[in-house]
């Protein structure tokens, strides 16, 4: 490392430049905080770093992307829910298809025609 270069490291640790040529030379052991701030300013550091909230960014969005699809699900449950208050499709409790939901068939393409078509004759 050149001179230059150690003296901005000093300023940004806000150590002395004998400490650090110390430090360098082995003279006396740097202390863990010293090699911690060296380490995550060093680019093995940095990409530690984005890599760590690049994950967490991926955990997150599925999560989002989960939480959506229930809120979904769950809005159509209650939409459902309160089409069918007001129209009780349901029936009574004491029925025999009690919560079975009748089955809705569309109509055979030609039916339907066949029905529009009479309507138009018949109105």
């Amino acid at each position: 490392m050149q001179p230059a270069a150690i003296k901005r490291v000093c300023v940004w640790l806000d150590i002395s430049y004998k400490t650090m040529q110390r430090y360098i030379s082995g003279e006396a052991n740097a202390p863990r905080s010293v090699c911690f701030a060296l380490y995550h300013e060093s680019s093995y550091g940095r990409e530690l770093g984005f890599t760590e909230a690049y994950n967490d960014r991926q955990v997150m969005s599925r999560e989002i992307n989960d939480l959506r699809a229930e809120v979904r699900s769950l809005t159509a449950s209650l939409k459902d829910a309160q089409a069918n208050k007001n129209g009780s499709t349901y029936g009574a409790a004491n029925d025999s298809n009690y919560g079975v939901k009748p089955l809705t068939r569309k109509p055979h393409a030609f039916t339907s025609f066949k029905r529009r078509t009479v309507r138009r004759f018949h109105n």
